[in-house]
């Protein structure tokens, strides 16, 4: 539970972060803050998935396996150390390699965004705070594909053993919400956003977009239902209190 709610708050810095900057490209400075955080903390929220991942093949594969001591602080230096270190090279790659400016003329002629800030120009895209070109492709989806692979592997394995046991459509039924959750939060919904780079066209990047936007907003309501909403020590937990407040009002 403590690696299911660090994962949370990191996910919901994520979405604060885009709700207010993604869009604020005019300040270039804010900008690149913004995406240096974003890339951040959404490193650090795969790697708490694939922490969360270990953690549920310990419990569910390997069921008389003991956690070693300071655990949690093992995996926070994993999941809070890995993407401090990727971002860092990414960004001292960029600044080793930014273009370099070019000359203003006498006239102030052929100044614009690409000669003000070429640190801008190569690490952000064109309309919103997020890296672009080869730190897209080497800081974040690498290392995001490999956890997505190592998640997939668990997943799997988890389903497996499981249902090993299940002879019965009952049990089958009754371990299949814990499926669903373990996949959801293990992240293969992102499964999704690397099959909308498979194509340009717009018809196809709408159609997944909507696809992808829907099976991610719908993640968070499927986790609330089957981790809290559905248990019944939480619903025992919560219930009078929602009904003192309730009945008050």
């Amino acid at each position: 539970m403590q690696v299911l709610i660090i994962l949370c708050v990191v996910l919901a810095v994520v979405y604060f972060i885009f709700m207010v900057g993604i869009e604020n490209r005019i300040n270039e400075d804010r900008c690149i803050v913004t995406a240096i955080l974003l890339q951040y903390f959404l490193l650090s929220a795969w790697c708490w998935m694939a922490v969360y991942a270990n953690v549920l093949y310990s419990g569910l594969v390997k069921v008389f396996h003991q956690f070693k001591r300071h655990y949690l602080r093992k995996a926070c230096a994993f999941a809070f150390g890995l993407p401090t270190i990727i971002v860092a090279l990414n960004v001292g790659i960029i600044e080793a390699t930014k273009p370099v400016p070019n000359v203003l003329s006498v006239c102030g002629k052929g100044s614009d965004r690409a000669t003000s800030l070429p640190f801008a120009e190569s690490f952000l895209a064109e309309n919103m705070c997020w890296i672009k070109g080869y730190s897209l492709y080497f800081s974040f989806l690498l290392p995001v594909g490999t956890i997505l692979l190592h998640n997939i592997v668990v997943f799997v394995l988890i389903f497996k053993s499981i249902t090993a046991e299940s002879t019965l459509s009952r049990n089958a039924i009754r371990h299949f919400p814990i499926a669903m959750t373990t996949g959801a939060m293990l992240g293969l919904v992102w499964i999704l956003a690397f099959f909308m780079m498979l194509a340009d066209d717009p018809v196809y990047l709408t159609i997944m977009s909507w696809i992808f936007s829907i099976a991610s907003a719908t993640q968070g309501v499927l986790i609330f239902y089957l981790m809290c909403v559905r248990e019944g020590g939480v619903r025992q937990f919560w219930f009078p209190i929602l009904r003192e407040l309730v009945c008050d009002r």
